[in-house]
């Protein structure tokens, strides 16, 4: 028996990539399935789908939110947009249909919405969430990561960018991608030579802590780059 998310993306794949979404395959579960779109560098549109099994009810949440993990975690960031597009007993195809039709209204004015969030995070930045702080944070530390893995000393992280991209595409297990973030993470907090950012107190200096966020912003950054991969 097909699972929820295989139903959503037999629903809506083709559609959503006509407004330039990607279904986030690698992290959806058997209850979840979430696409995305990177219109601009920092700034997504996301569409989030979640089976509620207690409920028994299906939803679709519709999010213009700084470029992140497509999950619920959106909403502790304190500075995106969101509205509810559909809800219903059973992702068929009239659950599609009402997603398709909010989400075209959703479209009809994402301009004024990207434009909304990009002055939320601009207000944020004075007084940010710890999410937001973390988020932030962890775009500054990827980018000086890449640069470190260009190194002689640093050449162990090539292997978190290769394994992010081969995520994206579906050529490796995302469980197997945490667990090696998580091996890195470690390497890196003990390495008297990687970039001092590293050992930020923003995340206590935890290996675990600092392997999840790893994972996660690496995947985005593979998934979604920016400036677009125009091969993909």
């Amino acid at each position: 028996m097909a699972s929820f998310s295989q139903i959503v993306f037999k629903h809506l794949c083709s559609t959503m990539d006509s407004y330039g979404f990607k279904p986030s395959a690698a992290t959806s579960s058997r209850g979840y399935a979430a696409f995305m779109a990177r219109l601009e560098s920092d700034i997504c549109l996301y569409l989030l789908t979640k089976w509620d099994a207690i409920n028994v009810q299906c939803y679709a949440r519709f999010w213009v939110a700084p470029t992140a993990f497509p999950d619920d975690s959106l909403e502790r960031l304190g500075v995106g947009l969101s509205s509810l597009l559909a809800t219903a007993s059973e992702p068929n195809q009239e659950f599609a249909g009402q997603v398709m039709d909010g989400l075209a209204k959703e479209m009809s004015n994402v301009t004024e919405k990207i434009a909304s969030v990009r002055r939320a995070c601009t207000s944020a930045r004075a007084n940010p969430s710890k999410a937001f702080s973390v988020l932030l944070y962890m775009g500054r530390l990827v980018l000086e990561l890449k640069e470190y893995s260009k190194s002689e000393l640093g050449s162990y992280c090539q292997h978190l960018f290769q394994e992010a991209g081969d995520v994206a595409v579906g050529k490796f297990k995302w469980n197997r991608f945490e667990r090696d973030c998580q091996t890195i993470a470690k390497q890196l907090l003990e390495d008297c030579n990687a970039p001092a950012i590293v050992r930020d107190p923003i995340l206590e200096r935890d290996a675990d802590a600092l392997g999840f966020c790893l994972a996660r912003h690496c995947y985005i950054e593979a998934f979604v780059p920016w400036p677009p991969d125009k091969c993909s």
